[in-house]
């Protein structure tokens, strides 16, 4: 068992990659993020901070998971989804809050 990190990723400090787990090209992984075991994160992939993604979650090339989204066990990210962590996004608000989201376990998109 082993976890391959691309040379050119960044795994930040306090990031947790799990076992058989692939970390592809450009992809950044930051702080308390939680990766499982047997997943592949593609190319320029963006994991923000304390986002949690379960076992054997595919995620293809240019997917954006921002603070506040969890991704069960089983799940397929098709390339390029963006989750986000605003109900109503706009380019400031006073009273913005994180809104969480949670991809259930087998889910594609």
């Amino acid at each position: 068992m082993s976890v391959y990190i691309h040379l050119t990723a960044e795994v930040a400090p306090g990031a947790t990659v799990g076992q058989d787990t692939k970390v592809w090209n450009q992809a950044q992984l930051r702080e308390g993020c939680i990766v499982g075991d047997n997943c592949n994160i593609g190319k320029n992939c963006y994991i923000d901070f304390d986002v949690k993604i379960g076992n054997r979650v595919k995620v293809q090339n240019n997917v954006s998971i921002f603070h506040g989204v969890q991704i069960e066990d089983d799940v397929f990210i098709g390339p390029s989804v963006t989750f986000t962590n605003d109900f109503y996004p706009r380019a400031y608000s006073i009273d913005w809050e994180v809104y969480p989201t949670v991809v259930k376990k087998g889910a594609s998109i």
